[in-house]
């Protein structure tokens, strides 16, 4: 009966470091590997310890039962029971080697493909990424221009995978790095050809018109205050967004490599511009509202302030719009930083 018990028991352990074996190293993590082989292995020299010493003392037991009988008997017996409990001994020991390089390898065996198994999803995750019609070839010009921004970008994407984040979390992730990256070649950006500048502007005149239809929360928000990570965009502006971030790593290229510096922006540069927001139908009020920081004003009231200003310059001949342009860019994006902190 106790030898009976002794083996349900170690098999109700060998079962649990099976168990144990098979959740901790699924995620190919090295220290997930090296807890679920050391819980298997505890698992197990517990059942067996518990086995070998219930099955040891039924042998004992026996003996001194022997013992009470008479000497005869014991001569007769010429001690069985302890080299029985020797053999045993030894027999365990072997046993328990076997197993515990058993576990040990197929811990290791399961460690490494599910290690496979990880890297081969990561590689078909990055290679979709990399053909996506709205983000791909904004990331292919990332790459060609700033190739060790790139990989950054990259590892922190590989991160987000094997910790398991959600898609919030994942994107979230790789918003702030690109945000940083922005802040850091602003002034780059701002040095670009003007071509490049006058393109990048035409663009962000089309997205926020599209934000304008489809979102006016985030109509103004892009307009006034900049996007958050947890925005949810419509598949036409990432579309909108991914060709402007690609034209704008472009420009930031450019302006290291042949800086154009701008002219500061004059007071009769700054009168043209309210002049040309009047021409493209923005009402006396609403300019001076927006012109005041926008503070009273409604969420649609901002959006549709927003989408005037971007009219008014392109609008503007292209030295004046994109010397207005380009002044506004380091204030908006300290304005979008702040406001993307306010998400964390």
């Amino acid at each position: 009966m106790i030898t009976r018990l002794a083996n349900v028991i170690f098999y109700f352990f060998l079962t649990c470091a099976a168990i144990a074996l098979g959740c901790g190293v699924s995620d190919g993590e090295l220290y997930a590997f090296m807890i679920s082989v050391g819980a298997a292995l505890a698992c197990f020299v517990v059942g067996w310890s518990i086995r070998y010493v219930l099955s040891g003392e039924t042998k004992v037991a026996g003996f001194e039962k022997a013992k009470k009988i008479g000497i005869g008997t014991i001569s007769k017996l010429k001690l069985p029971a302890l080299s029985v409990l020797k053999a045993k001994a030894r027999s365990g020991v072997k046993t328990l080697t076997i197993v515990a390089v058993a576990i040990i390898s197929f811990g290791v065996v399961k460690f490494l493909t599910a290690e496979m198994i990880m890297n081969s999803r990561i590689e078909t995750a990055i290679e979709k990424l990399q053909d996506d019609s709205k983000l791909g070839a904004a990331l292919k010009t990332f790459q060609d221009n700033f190739p060790v921004e790139y990989n950054r970008f990259i590892e922190i994407a590989v991160k987000s995978m094997r910790d398991k984040r959600t898609s919030a979390e994942a994107r979230a992730a790789g918003f702030y790095y690109m945000q940083d990256f922005t802040k850091s070649h602003i002034d780059d950006l701002v040095k670009a050809p003007s071509e490049d500048l006058k393109k990048v502007l035409s663009l962000q005149l089309v997205f926020i018109k599209d934000l304008q239809k489809t979102n006016v929360r985030q109509c103004a928000d892009y307009g006034m205050r900049g996007l958050k990570p947890s925005d949810v965009l419509s598949e036409t502006s990432i579309d909108f967004l991914g060709e402007s971030l690609r034209l704008q790593i472009i420009a930031m290229r450019h302006g290291m490599d042949h800086p154009s510096p701008k002219l500061p922006v004059s007071e009769a540069l700054g009168q043209e511009l309210g002049a040309t927001l009047i021409e493209v139908g923005a009402s006396i009020d609403l300019v001076t509202k927006g012109l005041q920081g926008g503070a009273n004003m409604t969420l649609q009231e901002q959006c549709d302030f927003s989408v005037f200003v971007y009219e008014a310059l392109n609008s503007l001949p292209e030295s004046s719009g994109v010397t207005l342009f380009a002044s506004i860019l380091p204030q908006a994006m300290q304005q979008s930083q702040s406001h993307a902190v306010s998400d964390k």
